[in-house]
């Protein structure tokens, strides 16, 4: 539906799994199949502490206690790396025109009280 209704959109699902080759296997399906820009990955025995955040071109894992060990949750390293890829994506598209920082803020806060 989305790829009828917002081709140009920056479309993340997520996809959870108990096998990491089907995680993967089934997010690149799902990109394709699905028309979205990204797929954000957890294998179900280590959802907590690692993510893999499939686009069409590459894969990226991100390991909570490599990445920054006094985060406290995964979330917030998976929303950093959203907004970044956002903000790429919104400049590739022309899109990005105005000062975001506020509003990523309050986007970021209300994102991390859902957990």
């Amino acid at each position: 539906m989305v790829k009828y209704l917002a081709p140009g959109a920056f479309v993340v699902s997520f996809k959870l799994e108990t096998d990491l080759q089907t995680l993967i296997v089934k997010s690149r399906v799902a990109l394709i199949a699905y028309g979205h820009r990204l797929v954000i990955a957890n294998e179900l025995k280590s959802r907590t502490e690692r993510a893999i955040l499939v686009d069409r071109a590459q894969f990226k894992e991100i390991i909570l206690k490599e990445q920054n060990p006094s985060v406290k949750g995964i979330e917030v390293v998976i929303v950093d790396e959203l907004v970044q890829r956002h903000d790429k994506f919104l400049i590739e598209s022309n899109y990005l025109h105005l000062n975001r920082t506020p509003e990523i803020q309050l986007i970021k806060l209300f994102i991390l009280n859902l957990f």
